[in-house]
């Protein structure tokens, strides 16, 4: 989605402060933008260079008046805008405009829809580094993050590892060790109608499925982790306490909820953070390896 607006902040019944959540008013000068929604938007203030991140409700106040509005929040933003004319860029759609029963419902959601806002935004960061990250660098990482897990004695431990094969933007050490480890019992993920199994698999036999990601065919499934088991979880970044940002499905948060086995994220440094948003649902990793460059 690759749509701009232009127009004025102006000054509205400033209902959004009483509950924490400012909001910049926007008199749009034109706007080719046909569906009514909550979005993700990427702002900046004319003749400023600074990209502000933000949210935008685009279309009925359904649980306030019914009237047609356009309004962002700009993250961690304070300052006092009224009168600037604001550039906004729509990135994607969160959700539908609802109405809720009450202001405070009303403004629970928009304090979520922040969260997933700044979840997307530090996905783009990370995605956008790994992007530019050469073949070399690529390699290194690899290479550490077999050495740390290869002397893991959580995993040297474990008869049966759940473990999961790369995408472009993961570190590529699952390979090489399978191959190191060929003695253990190795279970790979595979999604069928919306839910996560896993199955009994060779690395070199997983074949790529339907969301590009190479998985095993459906043999023998992989037994209930117990405390003696071990897990990988893929994620997208992570912060120091534990706290997981996964690409969104959810897939992992449902499968670490109440499980015994241990379980681990490698990460590099440039996806590790002192904090990050979390949701209620969202299960934490009890161990964090970081492979330095």
């Amino acid at each position: 989605m690759s749509v701009k607006l232009q127009g004025k902040v102006v000054s509205d019944q400033k209902i959004a402060n009483k509950f924490g959540v400012s909001t910049a008013n926007i008199q749009v000068f034109e706007s080719k933008l046909e569906e009514d929604g909550v979005y993700i938007v990427d702002c900046s203030i004319l003749g400023e260079s600074e990209v502000l991140r933000g949210i935008m409700h685009y279309g009925q106040r359904k649980t306030v008046d019914n009237k047609f509005s356009i309004e962002v929040h700009l993250l961690d933003f304070s300052r006092d805008i009224y009168g600037e004319i604001l550039e906004v860029e729509v990135l994607g759609k969160l959700r539908e405009i609802e109405k809720f029963p009450d202001l405070p419902k009303l403004f629970a959601q928009i304090k979520k829809d922040i969260i997933q806002a700044k979840k997307f935004f530090l996905r783009r960061k990370i995605k956008s580094i790994w992007k530019n990250l050469d073949g070399k660098s690529r390699e290194i990482l690899a290479e550490k993050a077999f050495a740390k897990v290869s002397q893991l004695d959580l995993f040297l431990n474990a008869a049966n590892v759940f473990i999961y094969a790369p995408k472009g933007d993961e570190i590529d050490f699952e390979q090489k060790l399978c191959e190191k480890f060929p003695d253990k019992n190795y279970f790979f993920p595979k999604i069928i109608d919306g839910e996560m199994s896993f199955f009994r698999g060779i690395f070199d036999e997983l074949k790529v499925g339907k969301w590009g990601i190479r998985e095993p065919e459906i043999t023998a499934p992989a037994p209930q982790p117990t405390k003696d088991d071990f897990i990988f979880v893929p994620a997208v970044g992570a912060d120091f306490a534990g706290n997981r940002l996964g690409n969104g499905g959810g897939f992992y948060d449902k499968f670490l909820k109440n499980n015994l086995a241990k379980n681990i994220c490698v990460l590099p440094e440039f996806a590790v953070f002192d904090d990050i948003p979390v949701e209620n649902w969202d299960e934490m990793v009890e161990v964090l390896i970081i492979p330095y460059f």
